[in-house]
């Protein structure tokens, strides 16, 4: 045998080089592999049901007799009522039923986001507010420094017919006027004091910084003007012939946004012109911040000591106690040993502006909304 004989592979033996896979075991291994994440897909989606169905039989389990009468009435409505129900219609009308009295209201994510835009001032719309009175329809107020304020619109007037301009008025209606508005971009509205003159008011929506003070003395009037930062500026209101030369008068509707600012800019006004008593009209106000309250509360804490006295104390049926402390104590600053401090409130003076502070989300205090409101 050759020497190159010798040194040759027998083409019959293995070679320690890998075999390449042939054609045929390649799809068997990718099916393996589809089959094991398919398994492991479908185990995790058992394991996740198993749960919801288990937590969900724990939570219908856990619920007392009322609760699940509840649940089961709600589905017998859903699949057996003659015609079909809106379930966003259904809930709203259950969660209104929650409304224990006139200072309570339910308010669903997107009605609490804009509720919470518009406690910071941060507002848009007219600016209008309003109250039913069988079919006729009274403004229970308009914002301060919103379009419909700015129109010469007014608290107490009633509604009589609106439109999209002069020339296409339609009667003022409690059961559609509040869609009839919303629908319109400016809008044209015949108003006036019962027994008085009726005037065409032309309003247009849009974003505003809404304002909660307005400043009278016997002299002259100042309300806030502006956007963001607003200003006290004088209107062509004149003064309050009521009021002696010692008095300011200062109306406040809500204590949100930049409403503790405004108030303290109105003392420094009432300083500035010489007042030294003060009338504080509460009425129609619907509450606010609590920390609104006690920044406000500063300035009006007469023989009170220390830097931070206390304003209220909140208790719970737990027992829960909470103290709520004013933001300074400055009552010598606008006022005298002799001042008088006179406030108007009524029914509708809810809460913070009551001095009745309840358990809220941020200590956010509301009483519940007039019959109609476009903000």
């Amino acid at each position: 045998m050759s020497e190159s004989e010798k040194n040759e592979v027998p083409m019959s033996e293995p070679t320690s080089t890998p075999s390449t896979p042939s054609a045929a075991e390649k799809p068997k291994k990718i099916r393996d592999k589809v089959v094991k994440f398919m398994c492991a897909v479908l185990l995790a989606l058992i394991f996740l049901l198993a749960g919801l169905i288990g937590g969900w039989l724990i939570g219908v389990n856990s619920l007392d007799d009322r609760a699940r009468s509840l649940v089961w009435l709600l589905e017998r409505v859903e699949a057996n009522y003659y015609r079909e129900i809106d379930d966003e219609e259904l809930y709203d009308r259950l969660y209104a039923a929650l409304e224990l009295d006139k200072f309570c209201t339910y308010y669903n994510e997107d009605e609490y986001d804009s509720l919470i835009r518009e406690s910071q001032g941060n507002n848009s719309g007219l600016g209008i507010s309003v109250i039913y009175e069988g079919d006729a329809v009274r403004l229970y107020r308009t914002v301060y420094n919103s379009p419909a304020e700015r129109a010469g619109l007014e608290g107490g007037m009633y509604l009589y017919r609106y439109g999209q301009d002069a020339e296409h008025l339609a009667e003022v209606n409690s059961g559609t006027f509040m869609n009839g508005v919303a629908a319109l971009s400016t809008v044209t509205l015949e108003a006036g004091f019962e027994g008085g003159e009726r005037k065409l008011y032309t309003v247009t929506r849009e974003s505003y910084s809404a304002a909660y003070c307005e400043y009278r003395d016997s002299e002259s009037s100042f309300r806030f003007r502006g956007k963001g930062e607003t200003v006290l500026a004088e209107t062509e209101q004149g003064g309050m012939s009521s009021l002696d030369a010692t008095t300011a008068y200062i109306r406040f509707t809500e204590f949100d946004g930049n409403a503790a600012r405004e108030f303290r800019l109105c003392l420094e006004k009432m300083k500035e012109r010489g007042r030294t008593n003060l009338v504080l009209d509460l009425r129609c106000n619907g509450g606010g911040y609590l920390v609104t309250l006690c920044q406000i509360a500063a300035h009006l804490l007469k023989n009170a000591e220390g830097r931070s006295p206390l304003v209220a104390t909140a208790r719970y049926r737990n027992g829960r106690v909470d103290r709520y402390t004013a933001a300074g104590n400055d009552f010598g600053e606008y006022f005298t040993d002799t001042s008088r401090i006179r406030v108007l409130a009524d029914e509708n003076s809810a809460s913070a502006s009551s001095r009745r502070p309840v358990s809220s989300p941020k200590n956010l205090i509301h009483s519940r909304r007039p019959s109609g409101s476009d903000s």
